[in-house]
């Protein structure tokens, strides 16, 4: 996120600004972090509420968008 994006909190996470009258209902949060050797890794929170099933299917959106995201900047070309 960059200065200029305006942000609220989402349990406890900041995000982008979600449109005007979304309720947020469950979360899923993937974080890169260091572990104490220094080393990176991946961690995955979720909601307390929210399914395997569903937190699986949250974050394959998620790489499914970004994929198809970089695919059309790709096909666009260098600006």
């Amino acid at each position: 996120m960059d200065d200029s994006t305006p942000t609220t909190t989402v349990f406890g996470v900041e995000v982008d600004e979600l449109p005007e009258g979304v309720t947020p209902l469950e979360v899923v949060v993937l974080v890169k972090a260091l572990d104490e050797a220094g080393d990176v890794c991946i961690y995955t929170r979720e909601s307390a509420t929210l399914t395997m099933w569903e937190a699986m299917g949250m974050l394959q959106m998620v790489a499914d968008q970004r994929r198809n995201d970089c695919l059309e900047s790709y096909e666009a070309g260098p600006d």
